[in-house]
């Protein structure tokens, strides 16, 4: 055996990108959300995924917030809420509008999300209801 087989720069793997397109990522938008009329006023989304995965409408948080808006509506008057891996502030958005709270809501990530919730909160005047935090989990 030579040197060649063990030394080699070429990589061991190497796949084109003809056979794995490389993905394409959703546009930067701005969605208005009722959650199927649970909410009067509809929460305003802004999504954008150069700063992360966590910039984009996840069907999960979709289904949390609609079972909040539907179940936990007049049940969260003292509650202390504090969303983790928020994102952009779905879920959290979501019950600051449509469910009666007497505490302010924290929505949390990591610092590359910061901005994407501040927008969200000030798009939605929610300011005096809902802070964001950084916590890196």
């Amino acid at each position: 055996m030579t040197s060649e087989l063990f030394f080699s720069e070429e990589p061991i793997l190497s796949v084109k990108e003809d056979l794995i397109p490389l993905p394409t990522y959703k546009a930067v938008s701005t969605t208005s959300i009722d959650f199927s009329g649970l909410l009067e006023t509809p929460l305003r989304l802004h999504e954008d995924l150069r700063t992360g995965c966590g910039g984009q409408i996840w069907p999960a948080g979709m289904v949390l917030a609609r079972h909040m808006l539907r179940y936990h509506r007049n049940s969260l008057t003292q509650a202390r809420i504090l969303e983790i891996g928020a994102g952009g502030g779905l879920v959290g958005l979501a019950v600051a509008i449509g469910c009666q709270t007497s505490r302010p809501i924290y929505i949390s990530d990591q610092e590359n999300m910061i901005d994407l919730m501040r927008k969200n909160i000030a798009i939605n005047d929610l300011e005096s209801l809902v802070q964001e935090l950084e916590l890196n989990w």
